[in-house]
């Protein structure tokens, strides 16, 4: 079977911190079907030869030096449907690992699983919290004090995690790096609510209470994007290489949909406002989806993403 994208890698600098920190720099930014950062290289699957310096394509040699870092990329690129992974199969079977790279698929999905289900579980308590502070007739300091530990643990079970398995979990992070975000967010709330207990002023509390509501939104929004991304790891994904498999790069329902909050408005409810497809056309040199609304009525423009 012939496939239509190859796999490369770029070697890191050694001892050059510096040097290094540049490859990972620009390789983030460039376009390609699949990219996965190993200890010593970056895979790369490109369907022509990629305008990347030093990109070399990996072969047998390569693969027999490197097997730890080749099966974590297979394995990862086997999330996606973009046909990077049909390359890195074929490869795997013709060195004799195959049965190596169903082991580590099945790691990979399970220290995934365990990372979005425990956030996932962490941010449904969180945000049980933040309803009863919400609803209730008054809160006090030391509410906002709470809950800003629990966010801490919340973050540093997630960064621990992630320490453990950083090469598996990378492509997950936005979820981390979303949360903790939120931390500014809360001693906002807390800088706003000192403000309004001080003075006593009816609208500095109207906007303790806009934020906290804002907040709820923000949890619950984050909730649902990991609910997709749990979704998705079941999801039984085509090997068979076709025409959308194959010139798509995929990418999983909590990354696309993370920039579509402004449209959407992640403060709507626990529903999104209405079922997604994807369309996909080529604009010049690069393909372009869009976010649809699969309900005729509705079917406007929900996001765009160049890939």
């Amino acid at each position: 079977m012939t496939t239509c994208c190859k796999i490369y890698y770029v070697q890191l600098p050694k001892l050059d911190v510096s040097a290094t920190l540049n490859v990972d720099r620009r390789l983030r930014e460039t376009t390609a079907w699949h990219k996965f950062r190993g200890d010593s290289y970056w895979l790369l699957a490109y369907p022509l030869e990629p305008r990347v310096p030093n990109a070399l394509p990996v072969n047998d040699c390569f693969i027999c030096d490197n097997e730890d870092d080749f099966l974590d990329a297979a394995a990862d690129a086997g999330f996606n449907e973009c046909g990077a992974y049909i390359e890195y199969k074929q490869l795997a079977v013709q060195n004799e690992l195959y049965g190596a790279l169903e082991k580590r698929r099945t790691l990979h999905k399970r220290v995934r699983r365990e990372f979005l289900e425990s956030m996932k579980g962490d941010l449904v308590q969180f945000e049980k919290k933040l309803d009863a502070l919400y609803q209730g007739e008054e809160f006090s300091t030391f509410s906002l004090v709470s809950l800003g530990v629990d966010l801490d643990g919340i973050v540093n079970r997630g960064k621990l995690k992630n320490d453990r398995n950083p090469k598996i979990l990378r492509t997950l992070m936005f979820h981390q790096h979303a949360v903790t975000a939120q931390k500014g967010r809360l001693d906002g709330i807390k800088e706003s609510h000192w403000k309004a207990h001080q003075t006593l002023d009816n609208y500095l509390w109207l906007d303790v209470y806009d934020e906290l509501d804002s907040l709820r939104g923000k949890i619950r929004w984050r909730t649902q994007l990991l609910e997709n991304d749990l979704r998705y790891i079941d999801q039984k994904r085509s090997e068979t290489p076709t025409l959308v498999n194959l010139c798509t790069p995929s990418i999983p329902d909590g990354q696309l949909l993370e920039n579509t909050n402004d449209y959407l408005g992640e403060d709507q409810g626990t529903e999104l406002v209405s079922p997604l497809y994807a369309e996909e056309k080529v604009v010049g040199s690069h393909l372009e989806s869009r976010l649809v609304c699969s309900d005729p009525a509705k079917n406007k423009e929900q996001a765009l993403v160049k890939m």
